[in-house]
């Protein structure tokens, strides 16, 4: 798990904040159920599975996910997160 601290837990702070004040949403991943059940969609099953952020199990399995995870984060977060701010900040002007 992540400290409660870690950088990651504000990051999404600001990000599921941003994302409200633009109409869509970062937590998408907390409504999908409901949004599949609200298109007609029947039974709809959700699973929970641990996501790794980096190589951190003992499982080479796990590591694996957890090294693209830890590159994908990496490569693709900033971007997203300037892109996300600029967009708000410039609906806020």
């Amino acid at each position: 798990p992540i400290p409660p601290d870690h950088v990651y837990h504000e990051m999404n702070r600001v990000a599921v904040q941003m994302t409200e004040e633009t109409g869509k949403s970062f937590a998408i991943w907390k409504e999908a159920k409901s949004r599949l059940l609200g298109a007609g969609f029947v039974d709809v099953v959700e699973s929970r599975y641990k996501w790794p952020i980096n190589d951190w199990s003992e499982d080479p399995k796990w590591q694996e996910i957890g090294k693209f995870n830890q590159l994908r984060l990496h490569l693709g977060l900033e971007g997203y997160m300037v892109r996300l701010l600029t967009l708000v900040l410039e609906v806020r002007e």
